[in-house]
């Protein structure tokens, strides 16, 4: 008599996915099974990281992908940090004299760089970096000497400036501009000086004259 045994099937449990997305090929060791209908988790819903200026290159951490059309986050434009004041009325320069310009009011001011009455003829930096600056004035008419205007940085040292050697009929325009970092507490202003033997005005006139800016750049 010949007995048949027939093996009864082993139950396969099946275990969720469990792969991991990563660099390089791995066997890895465990002996569960998965569904043919599974879902592997390959992205996930995390929102992507807002780009900082200046940031550095990361390889990052994240165990899933982002999405193919996911979208990172930019802070908004550059800094928006700028001043730019100017004076109301005539400036009177005596005549072979530097004369550090008065600033009674302000086009615009974003981070509290000038005050129309203490100090004003300083625009002066609360936040380090950067910075693009320039001045404008109209001198008055006179044809006699030289007209001569800096951009000083502390009450010391120059960053820019123009000479000009032959006045016009009919009043001198002069403006001069420069890049340079600033610290914070440095402050900049506009000085002027002319040559035309006597007293001589710088004139008034709105977005001209006399006029100080200051713009920080990107970063």
């Amino acid at each position: 008599m010949t007995i048949v045994v027939t093996p009864i099937p082993q139950l396969v449990e099946l275990a969720a996915p469990a792969f991991t997305l990563g660099t390089a090929n791995a066997a890895g060791s465990a002996a569960t099974a998965i569904a043919s209908d599974s879902t592997l988790l390959l992205y996930d819903t995390t929102v992507p990281t807002t780009i900082a200026y200046s940031a550095s290159a990361a390889a990052g951490s994240a165990v899933v992908a982002g999405r193919r059309d996911h979208t990172h986050g930019m802070v908004a434009g550059p800094s928006g940090i700028y001043c730019r004041a100017y004076d109301d009325s005539a400036t009177s320069c005596a005549n072979n004299t530097i004369v550090v310009v008065g600033l009674n009011s302000e086009r615009s001011d974003t981070d509290n760089m000038h005050d129309n009455t203490t100090n004003n003829s300083r625009i002066t930096i609360n936040t380090a970096g950067f910075y693009v600056c320039g001045a404008s004035v109209s001198w008055a008419s006179n044809t006699t000497g030289k007209r001569e205007l800096w951009l000083m940085v502390n009450g010391s040292y120059l960053i820019g400036g123009i000479k000009i050697s032959n006045p016009v009929t009919g009043g001198t325009e002069a403006a001069t501009s420069s890049g340079h970092y600033f610290d914070v507490d440095d402050y900049i202003e506009l000085k002027v000086r002319q040559g035309s033997g006597g007293s001589l005005n710088i004139n008034s006139a709105a977005q001209e004259s006399p006029e100080l800016w200051a713009t920080k750049t990107v970063g």
